[in-house]
Protein backbone atom coordinates (compact mmCIF):
# COMPACT_ATOMS: atom_id res chain seq x y z
CA UNK A 1 0.00 0.00 0.00
CA UNK A 2 2.72 2.41 0.61
CA UNK A 3 4.78 1.98 -2.75
CA UNK A 4 1.57 2.41 -4.29
CA UNK A 5 1.09 5.70 -2.56
CA UNK A 6 4.83 6.79 -3.51
CA UNK A 7 3.59 5.34 -7.33
CA UNK A 8 0.73 8.00 -7.08
CA UNK A 9 2.54 10.74 -5.70
CA UNK A 10 5.44 9.70 -8.11
CA UNK A 11 3.20 10.13 -11.40
CA UNK A 12 1.54 13.27 -10.11
CA UNK A 13 4.81 14.76 -10.03
CA UNK A 14 5.69 13.36 -13.75
CA UNK A 15 2.46 15.62 -14.45
CA UNK A 16 4.37 18.61 -13.20
CA UNK A 17 7.96 18.36 -14.22
CA UNK A 18 7.26 16.83 -17.85
CA UNK A 19 10.70 17.22 -18.90
CA UNK A 20 12.50 14.07 -16.87
CA UNK A 21 14.63 12.25 -19.28
CA UNK A 22 12.59 9.31 -20.35
CA UNK A 23 14.92 6.65 -19.85
CA UNK A 24 15.20 7.76 -16.28
CA UNK A 25 11.44 8.01 -15.37
CA UNK A 26 11.48 4.67 -17.07
CA UNK A 27 13.80 3.51 -14.94
CA UNK A 28 12.18 5.01 -11.59
CA UNK A 29 8.96 3.54 -12.71
CA UNK A 30 10.15 0.34 -12.98
CA UNK A 31 11.40 0.65 -9.22
CA UNK A 32 7.63 0.75 -8.22
CA UNK A 33 6.14 -1.58 -10.81
CA UNK A 34 7.33 -4.93 -10.55
CA UNK A 35 5.99 -7.95 -12.33
CA UNK A 36 4.17 -8.82 -8.92
CA UNK A 37 3.17 -5.45 -8.01
CA UNK A 38 1.98 -4.93 -11.71
CA UNK A 39 -0.64 -7.63 -10.75
CA UNK A 40 -1.24 -5.98 -7.26
CA UNK A 41 -2.53 -2.50 -9.04
CA UNK A 42 -4.75 -4.79 -11.27
CA UNK A 43 -6.60 -6.34 -8.47
CA UNK A 44 -7.06 -3.15 -6.36
CA UNK A 45 -8.54 -1.72 -9.32
CA UNK A 46 -10.83 -4.39 -9.90
CA UNK A 47 -12.03 -4.31 -6.19
CA UNK A 48 -11.94 -0.59 -6.15
CA UNK A 49 -13.85 0.14 -9.22
CA UNK A 50 -12.49 3.61 -9.21
CA UNK A 51 -12.05 5.22 -12.54
CA UNK A 52 -9.40 7.61 -10.91
CA UNK A 53 -7.58 4.10 -10.04
CA UNK A 54 -7.78 3.08 -13.40
CA UNK A 55 -6.58 6.52 -14.67
CA UNK A 56 -3.29 6.27 -12.85
CA UNK A 57 -2.85 2.72 -13.55
CA UNK A 58 -2.88 2.97 -17.41
CA UNK A 59 -1.03 6.13 -17.50
CA UNK A 60 2.05 4.63 -15.43
CA UNK A 61 1.77 1.56 -17.71
CA UNK A 62 1.70 3.19 -21.02
CA UNK A 63 5.05 4.76 -20.26
CA UNK A 64 6.96 1.34 -19.65
CA UNK A 65 8.41 -0.82 -22.26
CA UNK A 66 6.81 -3.92 -21.65
CA UNK A 67 8.52 -7.01 -20.76
CA UNK A 68 7.17 -10.82 -21.85
CA UNK A 69 5.98 -10.87 -18.24
CA UNK A 70 3.70 -8.28 -18.66
CA UNK A 71 2.33 -8.77 -21.39
CA UNK A 72 1.36 -12.38 -20.40
CA UNK A 73 -0.65 -10.32 -17.46
CA UNK A 74 -1.97 -8.35 -19.73
CA UNK A 75 -3.57 -11.11 -21.91
CA UNK A 76 -4.47 -12.83 -19.30
CA UNK A 77 -6.44 -10.45 -17.75
CA UNK A 78 -8.06 -8.75 -20.55
CA UNK A 79 -9.26 -12.82 -21.25
CA UNK A 80 -11.03 -12.59 -17.81
CA UNK A 81 -12.98 -9.11 -18.43
CA UNK A 82 -15.99 -8.84 -19.79
CA UNK A 83 -16.95 -5.22 -19.66
CA UNK A 84 -15.94 -4.33 -23.20
CA UNK A 85 -14.59 -0.27 -22.16
CA UNK A 86 -12.48 -1.71 -19.31
CA UNK A 87 -11.13 -4.57 -21.85
CA UNK A 88 -10.75 -1.76 -24.63
CA UNK A 89 -8.32 0.18 -22.11
CA UNK A 90 -6.17 -2.86 -21.32
CA UNK A 91 -5.44 -3.84 -24.95
CA UNK A 92 -4.36 -0.13 -25.61
CA UNK A 93 -1.77 -0.30 -23.34
CA UNK A 94 0.05 -2.35 -26.66
CA UNK A 95 -0.51 0.31 -28.63
CA UNK A 96 2.89 1.78 -27.05
CA UNK A 97 5.33 -0.58 -28.80
CA UNK A 98 7.41 0.42 -31.17
CA UNK A 99 10.40 -0.59 -33.66
CA UNK A 100 12.71 -1.09 -30.28
CA UNK A 101 10.54 -3.74 -28.65
CA UNK A 102 12.33 -6.82 -31.25
CA UNK A 103 12.24 -8.49 -27.50
CA UNK A 104 7.83 -9.33 -27.86
CA UNK A 105 8.04 -10.39 -31.33
CA UNK A 106 7.94 -14.05 -30.34
CA UNK A 107 5.55 -13.02 -27.63
CA UNK A 108 2.98 -11.78 -30.37
CA UNK A 109 3.75 -14.09 -32.53
CA UNK A 110 3.02 -17.36 -30.09
CA UNK A 111 -0.01 -14.73 -29.46
CA UNK A 112 -1.77 -15.27 -32.98
CA UNK A 113 -2.92 -18.85 -31.84
CA UNK A 114 -4.77 -16.99 -28.80
CA UNK A 115 -8.67 -17.82 -28.70
CA UNK A 116 -9.64 -13.94 -28.34
CA UNK A 117 -9.91 -11.96 -31.83
CA UNK A 118 -9.03 -8.55 -30.26
CA UNK A 119 -5.91 -9.46 -29.05
CA UNK A 120 -5.09 -11.49 -31.98
CA UNK A 121 -5.56 -8.48 -34.04
CA UNK A 122 -3.17 -6.46 -31.62
CA UNK A 123 -0.33 -8.72 -31.94
CA UNK A 124 -0.95 -8.58 -36.08
CA UNK A 125 -0.39 -4.28 -35.39
CA UNK A 126 2.26 -4.75 -33.54
CA UNK A 127 3.91 -7.62 -35.41
CA UNK A 128 3.16 -4.87 -38.54
CA UNK A 129 4.95 -2.41 -36.08
CA UNK A 130 7.92 -4.63 -35.50
CA UNK A 131 7.82 -5.76 -39.06
CA UNK A 132 7.90 -8.84 -38.74
CA UNK A 133 9.02 -11.33 -40.99
CA UNK A 134 9.25 -14.22 -38.59
CA UNK A 135 5.31 -14.52 -38.43
CA UNK A 136 4.59 -14.50 -42.09
CA UNK A 137 3.91 -18.01 -41.96
CA UNK A 138 1.12 -17.18 -39.72
CA UNK A 139 -0.05 -14.24 -41.17
CA UNK A 140 -0.55 -15.73 -44.03
CA UNK A 141 -2.43 -18.50 -42.69
CA UNK A 142 -4.72 -15.91 -41.57
CA UNK A 143 -5.13 -14.60 -45.08
CA UNK A 144 -6.06 -18.17 -46.36
CA UNK A 145 -8.18 -18.99 -43.73
CA UNK A 146 -10.14 -16.32 -44.69
CA UNK A 147 -13.45 -16.22 -46.82
CA UNK A 148 -16.21 -13.94 -47.93
CA UNK A 149 -18.68 -16.68 -47.45
CA UNK A 150 -17.41 -17.39 -43.72
CA UNK A 151 -17.92 -13.37 -42.93
CA UNK A 152 -21.69 -13.82 -44.24
CA UNK A 153 -22.52 -16.71 -42.82
CA UNK A 154 -21.31 -15.32 -39.33
CA UNK A 155 -23.11 -12.48 -40.11
CA UNK A 156 -25.94 -13.77 -39.34
CA UNK A 157 -25.22 -15.36 -35.58
CA UNK A 158 -22.79 -12.36 -34.38
CA UNK A 159 -22.19 -8.95 -36.69
CA UNK A 160 -19.87 -7.74 -34.45
CA UNK A 161 -17.50 -10.96 -34.28
CA UNK A 162 -17.67 -10.89 -38.05
CA UNK A 163 -16.42 -7.50 -38.37
CA UNK A 164 -13.80 -8.26 -36.49
CA UNK A 165 -12.70 -11.48 -38.36
CA UNK A 166 -12.54 -9.45 -41.45
CA UNK A 167 -10.50 -6.99 -39.60
CA UNK A 168 -7.90 -9.44 -38.49
CA UNK A 169 -7.67 -10.97 -42.24
CA UNK A 170 -7.39 -6.89 -43.56
CA UNK A 171 -4.54 -6.30 -41.62
CA UNK A 172 -2.83 -9.63 -42.50
CA UNK A 173 -3.07 -8.87 -46.13
CA UNK A 174 -2.12 -5.26 -45.20
CA UNK A 175 1.24 -6.64 -43.03
CA UNK A 176 2.51 -9.24 -46.16
CA UNK A 177 1.90 -6.29 -48.91
CA UNK A 178 4.44 -4.06 -46.02
CA UNK A 179 6.80 -6.84 -45.75
CA UNK A 180 6.56 -7.59 -49.51
CA UNK A 181 6.81 -10.85 -49.43
CA UNK A 182 6.70 -11.77 -53.12
CA UNK A 183 5.88 -15.67 -51.89
CA UNK A 184 2.78 -14.16 -50.43
CA UNK A 185 1.28 -12.99 -53.98
CA UNK A 186 -1.07 -16.08 -55.21
CA UNK A 187 -2.61 -16.13 -51.94
CA UNK A 188 -3.53 -12.61 -52.18
CA UNK A 189 -4.69 -13.00 -55.61
CA UNK A 190 -6.84 -16.08 -54.66
CA UNK A 191 -8.70 -13.82 -52.41
CA UNK A 192 -8.59 -10.63 -54.16
CA UNK A 193 -12.25 -9.73 -54.29
CA UNK A 194 -12.41 -10.46 -50.87
CA UNK A 195 -12.05 -8.56 -48.13
CA UNK A 196 -13.93 -5.45 -49.13
CA UNK A 197 -10.02 -4.01 -50.83
CA UNK A 198 -7.80 -4.83 -48.12
CA UNK A 199 -5.93 -7.32 -50.77
CA UNK A 200 -5.91 -4.86 -53.72
CA UNK A 201 -3.73 -2.30 -51.39
CA UNK A 202 -1.49 -5.20 -50.21
CA UNK A 203 -0.74 -5.73 -53.43
CA UNK A 204 -0.21 -2.14 -54.48
CA UNK A 205 1.75 -1.64 -51.69
CA UNK A 206 4.71 -4.60 -53.30
CA UNK A 207 5.08 -1.93 -56.19
CA UNK A 208 7.34 -3.46 -58.91
CA UNK A 209 7.04 -7.19 -57.29
CA UNK A 210 3.34 -7.48 -58.07
CA UNK A 211 2.95 -4.90 -61.01
CA UNK A 212 2.66 -8.18 -63.88
CA UNK A 213 0.18 -9.59 -61.87
CA UNK A 214 -1.78 -6.58 -60.96
CA UNK A 215 -2.14 -5.52 -64.75
CA UNK A 216 -3.19 -9.37 -65.23
CA UNK A 217 -5.46 -8.95 -62.79
CA UNK A 218 -6.90 -5.46 -65.01
CA UNK A 219 -6.73 -7.36 -68.29
CA UNK A 220 -9.79 -10.09 -66.64
CA UNK A 221 -11.23 -7.22 -65.44
CA UNK A 222 -11.83 -4.95 -68.49
CA UNK A 223 -13.24 -7.98 -70.45
CA UNK A 224 -15.59 -8.62 -67.77
CA UNK A 225 -18.15 -6.53 -67.59
CA UNK A 226 -19.70 -7.38 -64.30
CA UNK A 227 -16.55 -6.20 -62.45
CA UNK A 228 -16.93 -3.74 -60.15
CA UNK A 229 -13.36 -2.37 -61.17
CA UNK A 230 -11.46 -2.87 -57.97
CA UNK A 231 -8.34 -4.28 -60.37
CA UNK A 232 -8.35 -0.44 -61.71
CA UNK A 233 -8.40 0.69 -58.30
CA UNK A 234 -5.32 -1.25 -57.57
CA UNK A 235 -3.00 -0.26 -60.49
CA UNK A 236 -4.01 2.92 -59.59
CA UNK A 237 -2.75 2.63 -55.90
CA UNK A 238 0.54 1.23 -57.03
CA UNK A 239 3.51 4.07 -56.25
CA UNK A 240 6.56 2.81 -57.21
CA UNK A 241 9.11 4.38 -59.66
CA UNK A 242 10.59 0.88 -60.47
CA UNK A 243 7.52 -0.02 -62.13
CA UNK A 244 8.08 2.84 -64.39
CA UNK A 245 9.53 -0.08 -67.17
CA UNK A 246 6.88 -1.94 -66.96
CA UNK A 247 4.08 1.01 -67.35
CA UNK A 248 5.91 2.38 -70.35
CA UNK A 249 5.71 -0.83 -72.32
CA UNK A 250 2.57 -1.24 -72.06
CA UNK A 251 1.75 2.25 -73.17
CA UNK A 252 4.28 1.98 -76.42
CA UNK A 253 2.28 -1.49 -77.65
CA UNK A 254 -0.23 -0.31 -79.88
CA UNK A 255 -1.29 -3.89 -79.58
CA UNK A 256 -2.25 -3.53 -75.99
CA UNK A 257 -6.39 -2.90 -74.75
CA UNK A 258 -6.41 0.83 -75.17
CA UNK A 259 -8.48 1.68 -72.21
CA UNK A 260 -5.31 -0.03 -70.07
CA UNK A 261 -2.95 1.58 -72.46
CA UNK A 262 -4.96 5.29 -71.10
CA UNK A 263 -4.53 4.14 -67.20
CA UNK A 264 -1.29 3.26 -67.59
CA UNK A 265 -1.10 7.20 -69.58
CA UNK A 266 -2.77 8.41 -67.00
CA UNK A 267 -0.35 6.73 -64.26
CA UNK A 268 2.69 8.16 -66.12
CA UNK A 269 1.54 11.63 -66.04
CA UNK A 270 -0.31 11.85 -62.71
CA UNK A 271 1.44 9.75 -60.62
CA UNK A 272 4.84 9.39 -61.42
CA UNK A 273 5.15 13.13 -62.84
CA UNK A 274 7.61 11.19 -65.85
CA UNK A 275 8.63 14.64 -67.54
CA UNK A 276 10.38 12.39 -71.23
CA UNK A 277 6.41 10.87 -71.81
CA UNK A 278 4.89 14.60 -70.82
CA UNK A 279 7.32 16.31 -73.61
CA UNK A 280 7.18 13.19 -76.02
CA UNK A 281 3.06 13.77 -75.91
CA UNK A 282 3.44 17.02 -76.25
CA UNK A 283 5.90 17.03 -79.53
CA UNK A 284 3.67 14.59 -80.79
CA UNK A 285 0.20 16.03 -80.06
CA UNK A 286 -1.67 16.18 -83.25
CA UNK A 287 -0.91 12.00 -83.69
CA UNK A 288 -2.30 11.27 -80.47
CA UNK A 289 -5.80 9.59 -80.39
CA UNK A 290 -8.44 11.66 -78.51
CA UNK A 291 -8.11 9.49 -75.75
CA UNK A 292 -4.63 10.16 -75.06
CA UNK A 293 -5.15 13.77 -75.61
CA UNK A 294 -7.95 14.07 -73.09
CA UNK A 295 -5.44 11.63 -70.86
CA UNK A 296 -2.66 14.33 -71.26
CA UNK A 297 -4.69 17.24 -71.11
CA UNK A 298 -5.87 16.06 -67.74
CA UNK A 299 -2.22 16.16 -66.24
CA UNK A 300 -2.03 19.43 -67.41
CA UNK A 301 -2.56 22.81 -65.33
CA UNK A 302 -1.07 22.20 -62.18
CA UNK A 303 1.66 24.86 -63.00
CA UNK A 304 2.05 28.00 -64.41
CA UNK A 305 4.29 26.69 -67.03
CA UNK A 306 1.69 24.59 -68.52
CA UNK A 307 0.04 28.10 -69.80
CA UNK A 308 1.78 28.01 -72.95
CA UNK A 309 0.89 24.28 -74.21
CA UNK A 310 -2.43 25.16 -73.13
CA UNK A 311 -2.84 27.73 -74.75
CA UNK A 312 -1.21 26.01 -78.14
CA UNK A 313 -4.00 23.29 -77.86
CA UNK A 314 -6.92 25.82 -77.58
CA UNK A 315 -5.61 27.40 -80.47
CA UNK A 316 -4.50 24.78 -82.47
CA UNK A 317 -7.47 21.95 -81.67
CA UNK A 318 -10.15 21.53 -83.77
CA UNK A 319 -12.25 19.06 -81.75
CA UNK A 320 -14.21 21.69 -79.58
CA UNK A 321 -15.34 19.34 -76.75
CA UNK A 322 -11.09 19.11 -76.34
CA UNK A 323 -10.99 23.28 -76.82
CA UNK A 324 -13.50 23.58 -74.31
CA UNK A 325 -11.58 20.98 -71.67
CA UNK A 326 -8.59 22.85 -72.24
CA UNK A 327 -10.04 25.68 -70.90
CA UNK A 328 -10.93 24.15 -67.74
CA UNK A 329 -7.42 23.00 -67.02
CA UNK A 330 -5.92 26.48 -68.22
CA UNK A 331 -8.46 28.18 -65.39
CA UNK A 332 -6.69 26.02 -62.60
CA UNK A 333 -3.56 28.36 -63.35
CA UNK A 334 -5.52 31.43 -62.14
CA UNK A 335 -2.81 34.32 -63.23
CA UNK A 336 -3.19 37.63 -64.94
CA UNK A 337 -2.21 35.69 -68.35
CA UNK A 338 -5.12 32.89 -68.17
CA UNK A 339 -7.53 36.27 -67.51
CA UNK A 340 -6.70 37.45 -70.58
CA UNK A 341 -6.41 34.55 -72.49
CA UNK A 342 -10.35 33.92 -71.52
CA UNK A 343 -11.22 37.16 -71.96
CA UNK A 344 -10.21 36.79 -75.63
CA UNK A 345 -11.71 33.85 -76.13
CA UNK A 346 -15.13 35.65 -75.21
CA UNK A 347 -14.98 36.47 -78.74
CA UNK A 348 -14.56 33.36 -80.22
CA UNK A 349 -16.48 32.28 -83.63
CA UNK A 350 -17.62 29.05 -81.66
CA UNK A 351 -20.65 29.53 -78.91
CA UNK A 352 -19.02 26.76 -76.39
CA UNK A 353 -16.07 28.10 -76.46
CA UNK A 354 -17.63 31.61 -75.55
CA UNK A 355 -19.93 30.50 -73.12
CA UNK A 356 -17.40 28.55 -71.29
CA UNK A 357 -14.65 31.50 -71.16
CA UNK A 358 -17.73 33.45 -69.43
CA UNK A 359 -18.04 30.73 -66.68
CA UNK A 360 -14.27 29.83 -66.05
CA UNK A 361 -13.99 34.35 -65.79
CA UNK A 362 -16.62 33.96 -63.43
CA UNK A 363 -15.39 31.29 -61.22
CA UNK A 364 -11.66 33.29 -61.67
CA UNK A 365 -12.34 36.66 -61.19
CA UNK A 366 -16.21 36.80 -59.43
CA UNK A 367 -17.04 39.06 -62.19
CA UNK A 368 -20.19 38.49 -65.20
CA UNK A 369 -18.49 39.47 -68.14
CA UNK A 370 -20.66 40.06 -71.75
CA UNK A 371 -20.49 37.71 -73.86
CA UNK A 372 -21.98 37.49 -77.40
CA UNK A 373 -25.05 34.45 -77.18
Amino acid sequence: MRKFLVLIIFVFCLGLFGQTDIVNRNNIIREFTSENQIKGMFEKIQKSKSYADYEITFKVLSTLKLRESDVEYIVKEVQEIAQDSQKESLLNLFLNIDSTDVHLENKFIDLLENDDVEIRIISIKNLSVLKSKKSVPKIRGIVKDYSDFKFNALSYINKNKAKKKLIEASISAKLLGELKDQASIPILLDKFYEMQGSVGLALASMGKIAIKDIIELVRKEIEDSDNDGEARQCLYAVDDPACKPDLLKIYYDKNENVYLRSMVLDMLLSIYRDEDIKKNLQDNYMQLSYTDKLTLISSLGYEENDFSFLKWIIDNEKKISTVTYSMSRLSMIRNQAVVNELEILLKHKNKDVRQNAYFELLKITGKEYEWEK
